[in-house]
């Protein structure tokens, strides 16, 4: 007579879940994600990036389908603000010298720390002359003379 098999019981059956951490976090817990990485570098979040990257998010982890990383959200959000003290929009005043000279000294600051810690945790732009430029980018690297000018 053959031995009596017995089933294992479910638990034995599943491979250990990998990935899924925040099942285990209380809901108001702010997510361990490349996306909320990106939020915080635009927001200028210097101790929530710092937050992020202690807990092992990656600094070059791309944040689009065409690679881009932190990195070059950092230098558009900094490109903008720029901009955006020089080129007030319809309805705000244009600073005086005083104002602006303060206003960019704050910018810089900011903006310096949370280049730095950027810099300092190994964050690369995605930019490289030798990466394969794709159909639609070539097109519009025609147009206007360069692809990292673009939104993403």
């Amino acid at each position: 007579a053959r031995p009596k098999l017995h089933a294992p019981s479910i638990a034995h059956c599943r491979p250990p879940a990998m990935g899924n951490c925040e099942v285990c976090l209380d809901m108001e817990h702010p997510h361990l994600t490349t996306e909320r990485l990106e939020l915080a570098v635009r927001q200028n979040d210097v101790a929530e990036v710092r937050r992020l990257l202690d807990a092992g998010v990656g600094v070059n982890n791309p944040i689009d389908d065409d690679e881009h990383t932190v990195m070059d959200v950092f230098f558009l959000e900094h490109k903008t603000e720029c901009q955006q003290m020089l080129s007030p929009r319809s309805g705000q005043r244009h600073l005086d010298a005083d104002a602006l000279h303060d206003a960019f000294d704050k910018l810089q600051s900011n903006a310096g720390e949370m280049y730095k810690l950027l810099r300092d945790r190994g964050a690369q732009v995605s930019y490289s002359p030798q990466r394969p430029v794709r159909p639609s980018e070539a097109n519009s690297s025609q147009a206007d003379g360069a692809t990292m000018g673009k939104n993403f």
